[in-house]
């Protein structure tokens, strides 16, 4: 977890699914699709999503159904599987206040889907799973819908996370951004998972059912905990430049707002490395990117008593086409001292 960022991205193909991209066009799509499949394979997880593969919300992908599948092991249960987002996020301190505990699960076509726990964190809907496929797989990704208060909500954009139990089983924690939601009222929330697109090799199926899941939850006591300060600092980079506009911290994640001044076309990765007022490492990775607006989120945790962040900006122009970083080439962009107390 404490490699360099660049390093962590050479250990495979580099692809945009780090990172929430809001409207993306078919290109897009298709890349994303692809490096999905690629990179989910038996990774070691590891916190915040470092082999996160993204969550591409209604994209349609052509395939064959799947069909019957006799599976041996469908009447257990996932229960004796503890999982949750605490664990997810690898929180040191208790957050069940902050979570609502489902421990729900629904079985169809041979596929077990288990919801454990859910959270509500700002403008994202915090979901972890456990899923049991009737086969061994290389990867998934699970197509659903949200509603809210008995309306489908509008999911922006989503990412996740999982670590593989054995051939067949799977835990995930998901997040995904919805447009306007309120964090402040006890909310009626239905997930209505459609499909379960499966992947083997280049070979991509997908499994129909119902796994529908009823829960009400509210974010506002995390809302109330939760930390937000103005920076308002500019650091001009070359040709770019950065405006840090604000901090937020929670007991779920500290993040770092910040708009592009002149914005490109050009594609460019960001980190934070450098350490606090105490002299403990600290690194933010480019959580989001889209409109011109970054958000960057803690890769080691914050010490409760740091008052000061005093962060170094690296940055490194994006192949146009996936294909492995050269991390020797990442730019020493500036400094900046962010207050956090």
């Amino acid at each position: 977890m404490n490699r360099d960022l660049y390093d962590k991205i050479n250990d495979e193909d580099f692809d945009f699914s780090k990172y929430e991209i809001k409207n993306t066009n078919d290109l897009e799509k298709m890349k994303m699709k692809k490096t999905f499949k690629k990179n989910i394979k038996k990774k070691n997880n590891k916190k915040y999503g470092t082999i996160a593969a993204a969550l591409i919300i209604g994209v349609g992908i052509f395939s064959t159904d799947l069909g019957s599948v006799v599976y041996a092991k469908a009447e257990e249960t996932l229960n004796n599987i503890s999982y949750s987002i605490s664990k997810a996020i690898g929180a040191d301190k208790d957050i069940e206040k902050y979570t609502t505990v489902v421990n729900s699960e629904v079985t169809d076509n041979g596929l077990s889907v288990k919801l454990n726990d859910v959270a509500i964190n700002r403008d994202k809907l915090m979901v972890s799973t456990t899923l049991r496929l009737p086969q061994e797989v290389d990867g998934y990704h699970m197509d659903y819908d949200v509603y809210i208060n008995g309306k489908k909500a509008k999911v922006i954009s989503g990412t996740g996370f999982s670590e593989q139990i054995d051939k067949y089983t799977f835990n995930e924690m998901m997040e995904s951004k919805i447009e306007n939601i309120n964090n402040d009222e006890n909310l009626d929330i239905k997930i209505k998972i459609k499909k379960v697109y499966i992947y083997q090799g280049e070979k991509e199926d997908k499994i129909k059912g119902n796994w529908n899941f009823e829960f009400n939850t509210s974010g506002s006591e995390l809302t109330k905990d939760t930390v937000e300060l103005d920076i308002n600092q500019n650091v001009k980079i070359n040709d770019l430049e950065l405006k840090f506009t604000s901090y937020s911290e929670n007991e779920f994640s500290n993040l770092i707002y910040a708009d592009f001044i002149n914005p490109t076309k050009d594609s460019y990765d960001f980190t934070l490395v450098g350490e606090d007022n105490l002299g403990n490492k600290v690194e933010f990775f480019m959580h989001e990117l889209f409109n011109g607006k970054i958000t960057f989120r803690n890769q080691s945790k914050i010490n409760k008593d740091a008052s000061e962040l005093h962060l170094n900006i690296k940055y490194l122009k994006m192949p146009e086409e996936s294909g492995r970083i050269d991390h020797t080439k990442a730019i020493d962009g500036g400094n900046i001292t962010i207050k956090i107390k």
